[in-house]
């Protein structure tokens, strides 16, 4: 290919359009080029939000893509190809299939297109099981600069970056405060949990680092759970400092420019500081340096690991950890990362601080040092807790608008495939009792709820589904350790619509005594492709007697409305009624529930339910086990509250749920728990029922199996009779 000529006046697109990290290393190749091609002229496709990395490239124009409405789907990706407009030549850094669609659309217009090589063989060798081949791969930077030098531009090895101190906004300047000697940062956080440093020993890694004196800690991050994190941290310190949610992420770049070192995972910050020429003591644990992705310019020696056969184990950090106790991360001691700092900044090793344990310990162990002083304590702790519980009990409102991304409306297909699964937490999976239910325990381990977190989402991605009714996700509870699922679906799932609404959320739940619940919030979840322009909660009339309706669920419908391509409107019920039974509130549930659906419903509206009923399906025969549990007894629903404009959908051949009285791994066939069918569909009789399944997970990731339903709208036409959905 010829060499470009340095006066070339190109049009030039590159395209990568995630991750932060690795958007933020395409800055320095730009940089390069830019110097090297002043009259070229550049067009960077990635979110708007990440143009600050580009600050120290000059001149380039930004296209930000509309991903969740204009230029969503094989359509959006057609008007994206229109909306650019034409180009000379195309940089493809981010090699996926959305950016491949483009290129092809593109060099039809006459563009010349290189893409990155992302050298997964060797990746997957650094990376394999067993004999693995551990050395260092070429850099991100280096794969980068390459598809430029593809395409002929003349591109000697990018420079490594500078160190920049940008001026800082009066905002970012009422943030940081006062300038003391030592400004470190910390990034605790990433997205996969292979490269997160255990919380608790990164909560004392912040606290000791505070303790060096005239220093000021910053904690960077994003989402509620790592917000939480930062600011329970930072109220332990006067110079311990939360970042995250305060300011945007140009001023963040203002920030970091600005502090003397920064600690972080392999993630964005290593990469954001990479940019400024600003030192980084990284920590790795799944991941590898070798993969590639260390920090452009960042001095290997700084990097804080320990070497174990089995890693690394994953290129991006999101496989399951082989021994399940991810001992890279865990086998690195505090002392080990405050030592790598103190040694760069030159200062003496501070002691070990215990601040941070006899803070936590006077705050989530108040009725536990209650007991000690007495009788009369404790009935006075007793008593406060059910005062303090019965002010801050959850009292929703009739209907209340759910939580979702409005949108412009969408149709739905013709066809629809819906799953609907109760996820139990993902801490029910086939390893666990439950103490509800006879057996000892609520809680599973942190590592099995991640894990089983992760399990479910890959299954839900392969089955492709238009709509997915989730119950049981937890946002920040204590018996799945604070993990935001609702979070992590929404970034499993970005080209999904999320609606969510409550149905537990409870402050403390104290039972079982030995270990209790705690926290919980959780609630019902329906992922959608097309966009609902309705969407709300709606209170069942259902309640437990007091006191025990204070620290139980709040049953709820969650109803989506959507247009179909006739005009009609589809209504979409997420439900997941009440379990354990006091006085009559199933069938009081049934009965609001036949009531609201006979209002609903009309010749150009349709309606689907489907959930975890705790009850059977009319016309399932249960058997004697099924219906002799001490504890947890299904009903059947009355069908005749229904009427002829509904009918129901289940899958009698394989069981939806698992009684929990002992764990399912570790039973032989015969002496495994009972089965029974509590999870199904109810919907209006013009609805044509074109498939219905359970799936056979044999309750790996939680203690009940997802059901799949395939629907055709009222006058669709039949499909062929050789379509495998209808065999």
């Amino acid at each position: 290919m010829d060499q470009i000529p340095h006066s070339a006046s190109l049009r030039l697109l590159v395209i990568r359009l995630s991750a932060m990290g690795d958007v933020a290393m395409v800055a320095p190749v730009l940089a390069a080029l830019r110097k090297n091609y002043p009259n070229i002229q550049i067009t960077m496709l990635t979110p708007k939000f990440l143009q600050p990395f580009f600050r120290e490239v000059g001149e380039m124009s930004f296209f930000s893509p509309d991903l969740k409405n204009r230029h969503k789907g094989i359509r959006g990706l057609l008007r994206l190809g229109h909306d650019i407009g034409r180009f000379d030549m195309v940089a493809d850094l981010h090699d996926v299939l959305r950016s491949k669609g483009l290129c092809k659309l593109l060099r039809w217009k006459g563009a010349r297109v290189e893409r990155i090589d992302k050298g997964r063989a060797e990746k997957k060798a650094l990376t394999a099981p067993k004999d693995k081949i551990k050395v260092q791969l070429k850099t991100t930077v280096e794969r980068y600069r390459d598809v430029f030098v593809r395409l002929g531009f003349d591109l000697p090895a990018v420079p490594l970056p500078q160190r920049i101190h940008y001026p800082m906004s009066p905002e970012t300047l009422a943030l940081a405060g006062e300038r003391s000697r030592f400004w470190i940062g910390v990034s605790p956080f990433a997205q996969h949990e292979g490269k997160i440093y255990p919380p608790e020993k990164m909560r004392e890694v912040i606290l000791r680092l505070a303790d060096i004196p005239d220093s000021r800690i910053f904690i960077f991050g994003g989402g509620a759970s790592e917000k939480q994190f930062a600011e329970e941290t930072a109220a332990l310190k006067e110079n311990i400092v939360s970042v995250i949610g305060r300011i945007k992420l140009g001023q963040e770049m203002e920030l970091i420019s600005n502090l003397d070192l920064m600690v972080s995972m392999d993630s964005s910050a290593l990469h954001m500081s990479s940019l400024v020429g600003l030192p980084v003591i990284s920590i790795w644990g799944a991941t590898h340096p070798f993969a590639g992705f260390y920090g452009f310019g960042q001095d290997p020696d700084l990097a804080v690991q320990i070497d174990l056969e089995c890693r690394p184990c994953s290129v991006y950090g999101n496989k399951p950890c082989l021994t399940g106790d991810y001992r890279c991360m865990t086998g690195i001691t505090p002392e080990k990362v405050v030592r790598k700092v103190c040694d760069f900044l030159q200062v003496p090793l501070p002691r070990e601080s215990d601040a941070e344990p006899k803070k936590i310990a006077m705050r989530n162990r108040s009725i536990a040092r209650a007991i000690k002083v007495g009788i009369g304590t404790i009935l006075a702790v007793v008593v406060l807790f059910f005062v303090f519980s019965w002010i801050a009990e959850y009292r929703p409102a009739g209907r209340e608008t759910a939580l979702y991304d409005k949108t412009e409306p969408e149709y739905l297909p013709d066809t629809l495939t819906v799953v609907s699964w109760n996820i139990g937490y993902a801490g029910l999976g086939d390893n666990m009792d439950f103490f509800y239910d006879g057996g000892r325990r609520v809680h599973d381990s942190r590592t099995r709820t991640a894990q089983n977190l992760q399990e479910i989402i890959r299954t839900l991605k392969n089955l492709h589904a238009d709509l997915i009714l989730l119950q049981e996700v937890d946002l920040d509870s204590h018996r799945s350790y604070g993990i935001c699922e609702v979070d992590s679906l929404q970034k499993a799932f970005p080209e999904y619509h999320l609606s969510f609404a409550y149905n537990y959320k409870v402050h403390w739940v104290p039972i079982p005594l030995k270990n209790p619940i705690g926290r919980v919030n959780s609630g019902v979840v329906t992922l959608s492709r097309i966009g609902p322009f309705k969407s709300e909660r709606i209170q069942y009339p259902s309640a437990f007697p007091f006191p025990v309706r204070l620290f139980n669920l709040k049953r709820c419908l969650l109803s989506s409305h959507f247009l179909t391509a006739s005009g009609d409107t589809l209504i979409i019920n997420n439900t997941h009624n009440t379990a354990y039974d006091t006085g009559g509130m199933r069938e009081m549930e049934m009965n609001f529930l036949a009531r609201e659906l006979d209002s609903a419903a009309s010749p150009h509206t349709q309606i689907l339910t489907g959930g975890d009923w705790n009850q059977y399906p009319p016309d399932y025969t249960p058997s004697t086990e099924e219906l002799s549990n001490e504890y947890f007894v299904p009903q059947p629903v009355d069908k005749t509250l229904f009427g002829e404009k509904f009918r129901f959908a289940f899958d009698a051949r394989t069981p939806s749920l698992r009684y929990l009285d002992h764990t399912w791994i570790d039973s032989d066939s015969t002496s495994r728990p009972c089965t029974t069918l509590t999870d199904f569909f109810l919907l209006s009789s013009s609805l044509k029922i074109l498939s219905i399944e359970t799936l056979p997970l044999d309750f790996h990731a939680s203690d009940h199996n997802p059901v799949l339903l395939r629907i055709a709208m009222p006058g669709h036409k039949d499909l062929d009779p050789k379509d495998p959905v209808q065999k």
